[in-house]
């Protein structure tokens, strides 16, 4: 994506800092119902109960992200986590350590085993690209680089077994205004945001469009004030629970405790500013 001003990246370290480890035995079709609000706070894996497990994932990723370095006992500076390969060894070591596993022994190696590479590549991939997509989002609303580049497109990155049809003719449509919130959550069923990646192994991104092209297409006018939307997607955000078993209602109020206000048929998440207690 092209911005006005180089990016850093304090958002994507914000992105990755905020989010929670939750070990539960929710599989991938329970933690797709839960709201995108409390999805995109938690850190998870699908069948995976072990909390301390995921939050050394987590704590590897957020080194890995922030270049984090440390001395040896040679007075030597190198960096704490290297890449896919030290988080994949790593973690399967410690997967085995602990016992974790499928239950089916048929499952072994497979996307359901919690210690199979492809499975342990698909989560440092997935979240690193969400980690920077969010940081270049969130960059991109600020109120000049909206106005050199108030649109964005679709682009494909890599290729992939099975292109998703939605992208496949989005990737045709155009531009859009990085505004169409509605539209680009559209193209990410998955996770249910606007920012990449947009599903998981989807091979997508987004380049910006800028004024002159935008105003060109229709999607702008000259001189018009683009207004950035919501500071924070997830601030305050709203969503419905209804639907939802109370078994799982029950846990994500376990889960995310005073982080979240469960009111009626929805729940949402609490800013640090917010005082009001979560449903007990």
């Amino acid at each position: 994506m092209e911005l006005v001003a180089g990016i850093t990246f304090d958002e994507a370290l914000q992105k990755l800092g905020e989010r929670s480890p939750v070990g539960s035995i929710l599989n991938s079709a329970e933690w797709s119902r839960v709201p995108v609000a409390l999805r995109e706070r938690a850190f998870f894996s699908a069948s995976v109960e072990s909390t301390r497990w995921l939050q050394s994932r987590l704590d590897f990723l957020n080194d890995n992200l922030a270049n984090t370095t440390a001395l040896n006992d040679n007075g030597e500076r190198y960096f704490v986590a290297g890449g896919r390969a030290q988080f994949i060894k790593d973690a399967q070591l410690d997967a085995v350590r602990s016992g974790l596993g499928p239950l089916d022994p048929n499952d072994a190696g497979s996307l359901k085993d919690i210690r199979s590479g492809t499975r342990l590549a698909l989560i440092f991939d997935t979240s690193i690209e969400s980690a920077y997509g969010f940081g270049h989002w969130k960059q991109g609303q600020d109120p000049d680089a909206l106005d050199a580049y108030p649109a964005q497109r679709l682009i494909r990155v890599r290729a992939v077994r099975k292109p998703r049809p939605y992208h496949q003719a989005a990737l045709k449509d155009g531009p859009r205004l990085k505004s169409d919130i509605a539209y680009w959550v559209s193209l990410n069923p998955d996770f249910g945001v606007p920012w990449p990646p947009y599903g998981w192994n989807s091979g997508c991104d987004v380049e910006g469009v800028r004024r002159a092209e935008s105003d060109r297409l229709g999607l702008t006018k000259p001189n018009e004030v683009i207004k950035p939307v919501e500071k924070d997607f997830n601030d305050n955000l709203k969503a419905s629970t209804q639907g939802l078993s109370s078994r799982l209602l029950d846990f994500l109020r376990a889960a995310f405790g005073q982080q979240a206000t469960f009111e009626g048929d929805s729940v949402r998440w609490n800013s640090e500013d917010d005082d009001t207690p979560s449903e007990e």
